[in-house]
């Protein structure tokens, strides 16, 4: 092993668990939705939590987007 790589590896641990104890937080997901995140994040550590926050932020802007369409009217 090399010297970054004793450093890379317990910062992934440390990003995944983080994002595993995020999206157990979330009510809007159903048990089945979590698991599958849970087994994508753990399958694939880095692209898994990138994806999981990815499409979360994509989620928050269409909710931002259709509160701002209500407010107009």
């Amino acid at each position: 092993m090399t010297d970054w790589s004793l450093f890379l590896i317990p910062l992934v641990i440390a990003f995944d668990c983080l994002t595993i104890w995020d999206l157990t937080k979330r009510k809007r997901y159903s048990s089945g939705v979590k698991i599958l995140w849970i087994v994508i994040i753990i399958l694939f550590p880095i692209i898994g939590a990138a994806l999981y926050y990815f499409q979360l932020s994509l989620s928050y802007k269409s909710i931002q987007r259709k509160c701002n369409k209500k407010e107009k009217h």
